[in-house]
Formats: C-alpha cells, sequence, structure tokens
C-alpha cells in the first residue's frame, strides 16, 4: 500500500520530524532506546494533519510507540523522509483496518468527535504523534 500525498501529515510537520529520524545522542545512554529499522524499531506512531496546520482542531499525544507489528520492517539505508514517510504508511494502515484494539478505540473516539466525517477527512483535523519520539523495546503506556 502506497499512502497518497493527501493522506501524508503536512509538509511543516515532515520538516519538523526529520530531527526525530537522526542518530539520537542518547542511543547507548537511555537502555530503552532502540533504532533498529530491520525489526520495526524507528519514530513511528504518527498520523493526520493532512491539510493546512490551521484546520487542526485536536492533538492527541501517546505515550510511545508500541511494540513493532510482525510485518513491520524499515529499511535501515532509507532516507530519513522514506522512513518517515513508511511509517506513517503502516499507522494509516493500523488505523483505517483497526489492526488492534488500541487502534479501534482511538476510531472510536474520532467518530465520536466527527461523526459525519469519513476517516480521512477527520486526517485533517487532527494530529496524532507520541510523548517518546523513541521507540523502546517494551510498552510502557
Amino acid at each position: 500500500m502506497k499512502l497518497s500525498p493527501q493522506l501524508q501529515p503536512n509538509s511543516a510537520l515532515i520538516d519538523l520530524l526529520q530531527d526525530a529520524y537522526a542518530p539520537c545522542k542518547n542511543f547507548g545512554v537511555c537502555r530503552e532506546a532502540r533504532w533498529q529499522p530491520a525489526n520495526g524499531h524507528i519514530p513511528r506512531g504518527f498520523l493526520g494533519a493532512t491539510g493546512e496546520l490551521s484546520e487542526v482542531e485536536l492533538i492527541m499525544v501517546f505515550a510511545e510507540s508500541g511494540i513493532p507489528h510482525k510485518d513491520e520492517r524499515y529499511d535501515p539505508k532509507a532516507h530519513s523522509t522514506d522512513l518517515l514517510l513508511a511509517s506513517v504508511e503502516h499507522t494509516y494502515k493500523c488505523f483505517s483496518t483497526g489492526t488492534d484494539l488500541f487502534h479501534r478505540n482511538t476510531r472510536w473516539f474520532l467518530d465520536q468527535l466527527y461523526p459525519d466525517l469519513s476517516f480521512d477527512e477527520q486526517l485533517r483535523h487532527i494530529w496524532m504523534t507520541e510523548g517518546r519520539l523513541c521507540s523502546i523495546a517494551n510498552e510502557i503506556g
């Protein structure tokens, strides 16, 4: 599945998130931080703000990226923008299909706020992100 440009975060957010894909100065210091793209461990969980930033009405901040799904793998040699967009694509797929209870519960909440909008339309008005940018081995949410 290739994420359409209309479902990608606003370019200003993509520019801001680039730093999250640079080598973290705390890798090796923080015992929990993981940078293992081939095993799914990269900054991820970002989604929304697909229109103008002025359209965003809700920002949802979750604890941290969860344990990578079985099929979640990223190319360790990919450019940071490609990694970010691949992670957004995976996150979109999880929310749009209801991969697990977290995704289904979040979608239920969004449907209560925006009952007359499709999920893709809701994404114009929300920004979902993680409070912790690095990927960790165990979810602590």
